[in-house]
């Protein structure tokens, strides 16, 4: 039994969906016609979800087999151009000092509260849309510059802080703070564990939670540490926000990385820029 088009068929709220249905041969009977075939289930095209249909013939000696097939009925993108992108806002911070900790003369956020207060210590210098590029790293390794794909979310920069390079515009040497925003669409429903690595702090915010918060002055982490975990309905646009400072002295860098649910945890975190939008991909 073979099915006719995809085992995985994934289709638009709204689209039309074709029965394919499948090729059965009997080394007794010879070729099985289709009305003699049981389908069950049908998509709902109008209603998002997936939908199983299953195939099974049964020949002249009542032998039978079957066989199935998943139609993903997910919404329909309506954005031009907003995948793989995130927004950005570049901020020179200005007076840190009353509303920042002191880390041996490094000024940095010490908690979330603190972070919220850089518009107001802040000036704005500049905002884009940045592309995002597909990564993949081994858990628990440094990151280094070695595998940084210079986007938004996976970038190193040196004293002379080429992040420059990136958003286009010129960068503070120390105290700057970078914004990101767009929106996070899983392709997969499940426990999604995300990661970061930071010089100095930073904070992931998704559905407007708290995914996770490394605040102070430091030196970049180990991809995996920290991390945490989330659970994520796939096909959902949730907005993501992301907040990155640096305090100044020697390098200064961040990446955010992320493990999909059908992942284990001894795999590899990645990049999938497929699941990020500047916009709302479905308004």
């Amino acid at each position: 039994m073979q099915l006719m088009g995809p085992e995985e068929w994934v289709l638009t709220v709204g689209a039309t969906f074709v029965e394919r249905g499948v090729i059965v041969s009997d080394l007794v009977d010879g070729l099985i016609q289709m009305n003699e075939l049981k389908i069950a289930g049908v998509p709902n095209m109008d209603q998002i979800g997936d939908y199983e249909i299953t195939y099974t013939a049964t020949d002249k000696s009542n032998n039978s087999r079957s066989i199935k097939r998943i139609v993903s009925v997910v919404p329909a993108i309506v954005c031009e151009n907003c995948q793989s992108r995130l927004n950005w806002e570049l901020y020179e911070v200005t007076t840190p000092n009353s509303v920042w900790t002191n880390y041996n003369g490094i000024y940095s956020p010490s908690i979330t509260e603190e972070f919220d207060r850089l518009y107001e210590i802040s000036t704005k210098l500049g905002e884009g849309t940045s592309l995002i590029e597909d990564d993949i790293v081994a858990i628990n390794i440094q990151f280094s510059s070695a595998i940084s794909n210079n986007s938004i979310i996976s970038w190193i920069g040196n004293s002379d802080n080429s992040i420059s390079s990136i958003l286009g515009i010129e960068v503070p040497e120390r105290n700057f703070a970078i914004v990101i925003n767009g929106y996070f669409v899983p392709t997969q429903t499940g426990t999604y564990r995300f990661t970061i690595s930071t010089d100095d702090a930073a904070d992931v915010f998704i559905d407007d939670r708290l995914v996770i918060g490394a605040y102070g002055a430091r030196s970049l982490t180990f991809i995996g540490n920290p991390s945490r975990e989330i659970e994520l309905q796939k096909n959902v646009a949730y907005p993501i926000r992301i907040r990155y400072q640096d305090g100044g002295g020697g390098n200064s860098g961040f990446a955010l990385y992320w493990r999909k649910a059908s992942l284990s945890q001894s795999q590899v975190f990645i990049q999938d820029s497929n699941e990020l939008f500047n916009v709302n991909p479905y308004e």
